[in-house]
């Protein structure tokens, strides 16, 4: 019985698994970096809550290193990690900061539409 119960719960967790990924194009995973934190920061209209939210910034960390590829080649753990450091108010000396050149796009708020 416990057996089956297992069998169960793994088929059931690797439905979501994949072998594919998502490709960021060569030279622009600092742009995409920037995207994801400013995504972080996004508040919505109408009750000022965030648009995502996470307990710690390991997490995008890990989805970025496990389900994207730059040039389809893999991206590091330890370098994501310098651009998203767990206190923002106070990031460390590790920390890195996007370089202004590779912040192609601004997230904001669209206009109301009637």
């Amino acid at each position: 019985m416990e057996i089956t119960t297992l069998k169960e719960e793994l088929k059931s967790a690797r439905k979501l698994e994949t072998e594919d990924y998502i490709n960021i194009a060569d030279g622009y995973l600092l742009s995409f970096l920037d995207i994801c934190l400013q995504t972080q920061e996004a508040q919505l209209p109408d009750n000022s809550k965030e648009l995502v939210f996470s307990q710690t910034q390991i997490v995008w960390c890990k989805m970025i290193a496990k389900y994207f590829r730059e040039g389809n080649q893999e991206i590091s753990l330890e370098t994501i990690r310098r651009y998203f450091p767990a206190d923002r108010n106070q990031p460390g000396a590790k920390y890195a900061k996007i370089p202004p050149q590779l912040r192609l796009f601004q997230i904001r708020p669209a206009k109301k539409r009637s």
